[in-house]
């Protein structure tokens, strides 16, 4: 049998200090939370059910359970690249009510936008009343309309 002296403790002092730093190393990485990917449904229509959809870009779509208009209060601006679809129907308005743009793009941002009603943007003596984008944008089935701006009406 073998004699344990203070001496084979120390010895084995660093290995066993070694072995607990990797271990919680590999816990700490397990435990961090990764980035969301926003997207998903929105069910709930109103604009900050939609802001919180829209947060971290990917796709966005809607079960309002019928015909639905999101007024904004303020404008919502998209920093990854983001789909919106408004389903086949075609029932989701944004509205900028008068008083608001509806979407901001960041530079280099892509912005599709299916089966939507952009209106009643307001761009407040700038351009872009619906739209101010520094990307591309994809509109398809989307009606864009009564939307106000200085050099430009819907989309700058």
């Amino acid at each position: 049998m073998r004699r344990v002296t203070m001496r084979t403790r120390i010895a084995a002092l660093p290995l066993t200090a070694a072995l607990a730093g990797a271990l919680l190393a590999a816990l700490f990485l397990l435990l961090t939370p990764s980035v969301a990917r926003a997207g998903g449904v929105v069910t709930i229509c109103d604009q900050g059910h939609l802001a919180a959809a829209l947060a971290g870009g990917g796709s966005v779509t809607f079960n309002c359970g019928g015909p639905a208009t999101i007024t904004l209060t303020s404008q919502i601006v998209i920093t990854q690249n983001t789909t919106i679809d408004g389903g086949s129907l075609g029932l989701v308005t944004l509205s900028g009510g008068n008083t608001t743009r509806i979407f901001t793009t960041t530079a280099g941002v892509t912005l599709r936008l299916y089966n939507l009603a952009l209106r009643l943007g307001n761009s407040g003596g700038q351009g872009g009343g619906a739209l101010h984008l520094f990307g591309p944008a994809v509109l398809s089935q989307t009606l864009v309309e009564d939307n106000r701006g200085y050099s430009s009406g819907a989309i700058d």
